[in-house]
């Protein structure tokens, strides 16, 4: 039994055509895992656990919060996932009237009103957890805790925003002790630890909806408190490959190099990747980034047109993209483009446009996906407003990736997009010097093995 259970909701539908549970590997909630930790920190009974790879086994759920009764539900869900977070909550009235149930995460901060209008949800918090959650579960009075929306008499209260916290080394360690962390990592890089090293990006892409808790403030950790958390979980783990899941893990270049110098100080033989953007990166700094031990980095090209990447306030080129990719690889790392098809003001000549950029990018992987109007994004409230983009759903469960177009564009319509997707694929995978080249690579039956489970995954796709 526990006082505090922290949930992660089933992935669900949210990989759209891709069936989860051909996937070896997923994300860790790492936002509920820095929650779980200062909980704990503050000496309360908490434990976490990720429902990831459940496939909506319901008695499953049951099972696990009457086993652990707890005072407190600590709910988070992407868009894709609020249904299961609203089907969970159900659950837990059931089993206990009284139980306090509380959701957040970026779809709860979006549309607060609307996800606490949900009989089962008790409170809603939004903006950053750790506090906030403390806060309540120590008993302060409602009405004084900043960053929460709850209810009274039937109504829905919104107390003030809370301030964003400075200092990120005044929170512990994610608490991962409790989570099935070989399940953890990505199909290209296989299993790893997800670290994040700083929160918020200060850029405004019209499609990202993380300003919606982060307001688009970039704040770092300290070398000292990154690398202190890598070597913890090395030793208590027996890991030496991470992910940084930072927005844009090389913002800050002069901040890159830092981590890089302390992890090759301390000898540390690790072998990590990231996500970033074109434009941050340098020559030199790949270098430097290979020798600390970064074998890939995930690279968010999303068009092959200017023009788009005006439009989606990128803020960076199509050209700048190509460069880095080609110092990436001189540096002698793989390297994953992320594309997005379907973003406002796109037609088919500029898909057609980010489908050669792909080809001709020599990437080692492309991720495309239809674009998804997110609440709290830019491409959503033009939605709402029916310019440049129209949304042809209102079922949260087809805000997945990887599925058919839940938009359409003027000229584009979600036939039209979804054929475009699967076409993507086609183009990119299917040529015969690429099947060559990955075949080349093949050096033993393992090997063998996790390419034709990646390509049976890819069937799935594009069928």
């Amino acid at each position: 039994m526990s006082d505090i259970l922290l949930l992660s909701m089933p992935y669900g539908k949210s990989y759209g055509k891709i069936d989860i549970e051909s996937l070896d590997f997923g994300v860790p909630p790492v936002g509920l895992a820095y929650i779980g930790s200062y909980l704990k920190s503050a000496g309360c009974d908490v434990r976490l656990v990720d429902l990831m790879f459940s496939t909506s086994n319901w008695e499953e759920v049951r099972t696990l919060i009457h086993k652990e009764s707890p005072k407190w539900l600590g709910i988070s869900a992407t868009t894709p996932q609020i249904n299961e977070a609203f089907t969970t909550a159900k659950i837990a009235k059931e089993l206990n009237p009284d139980m306090q149930v509380v959701i957040g995460g970026i779809h709860a901060s979006a549309l607060p009103e609307e996800t606490l209008s949900n009989e089962n949800i008790d409170i809603l918090v939004y903006g950053e957890g750790e506090m906030t959650m403390l806060e309540l579960v120590e008993g302060k009075v409602i009405d004084q805790i900043e960053g929460i929306y709850y209810k009274r008499d039937q109504k829905i209260i919104k107390n003030p925003p809370r301030s964003l916290e400075n200092d990120l080394d005044k929170f512990p360690y994610p608490l991962y002790e409790d989570l099935p962390l070989e399940r953890y990592g990505g199909e290209h890089v296989g299993a790893t630890l997800g670290i994040i090293s700083s929160r918020g990006c200060p850029y405004q892409c019209t499609y990202c909806a993380a300003n919606t808790i982060h307001k688009r403030k970039f704040r770092k950790r300290s070398i000292e408190n990154i690398v202190g958390e890598i070597e913890k979980f090395k030793h208590l783990f027996k890991v030496t490959k991470f992910s940084f899941y930072d927005d844009t893990f090389t913002l800050d270049k002069n901040r890159t190099v830092a981590i890089c110098e302390a992890i090759m100080k301390r000898d540390m033989n690790l072998e990590w990747n990231c996500i970033t953007r074109g434009d941050s990166l340098t020559k030199p700094l790949l270098e430097i980034m290979k020798k600390a031990g970064c074998s890939m980095v995930q690279i968010g090209i999303e068009s092959g047109s200017n023009e788009i990447l005006r439009k989606a306030k990128r803020r960076e080129t199509v050209e700048e993209n190509l460069q880095a990719v080609h110092w990436a690889k001189q540096a002698g790392m793989e390297v994953v483009g992320l594309f997005i098809l379907g973003l406002p003001y796109e037609t088919e000549e500029t898909i057609k446009q980010t489908i050669e950029i792909a080809k001709k990018s020599k990437v080692d992987y492309a991720q495309f996906s239809i674009l998804v109007p997110l609440p709290g994004s830019e491409v959503w409230d033009l939605a709402q407003k029916g310019e440049a983009i129209e949304l042809i759903t209102s079922n949260w469960e087809d805000f997945g990736r990887y599925g058919r177009s839940i938009i359409r564009l003027k000229g584009l319509d979600e036939d039209a997009l979804s054929k475009y997707f699967v076409k993507a694929y086609k183009k990119f995978y299917m040529r015969p010097s690429y099947i060559i080249k990955k075949l080349g690579k093949v050096t033993n039956l393992a090997s063998f093995l996790n390419l034709s489970k990646k390509g049976l995954v890819l069937l799935k796709l594009i069928k």
